[in-house]
């Protein structure tokens, strides 16, 4: 299974290589013909987006962390119980 925040920031740099690419220039020719880059708007909204995606992802995987803590206390002293 694919870890969803690895899927995350690599949606996210490639977000940033395209930000760059139309930073550096918005449309160009070659030749006849004209080429535009994508709305740098959109690229800029979705790099905001995924990054608020991956902040929830980290902090879900602290929660998840969390929810599997056992308290051994209890568990020991039965154990000691059968034991002794």
């Amino acid at each position: 299974m694919i870890d969803r925040r690895k899927l995350i920031e690599a949606r996210l740099y490639e977000y940033n290589q395209a930000l760059r690419a139309i930073l550096t220039g918005q449309s160009y020719k070659m030749g006849d013909v004209e080429l535009t880059r994508a709305s740098l708007k959109t690229v800029q909204s979705e790099i905001a987006r995924l990054e608020n995606a991956l902040i929830k992802a980290t902090q879900t995987l602290k929660r998840m962390r969390l929810r599997y803590v056992v308290p051994m206390d209890g568990v020991n002293k039965r154990c000691q119980r059968k034991l002794l």
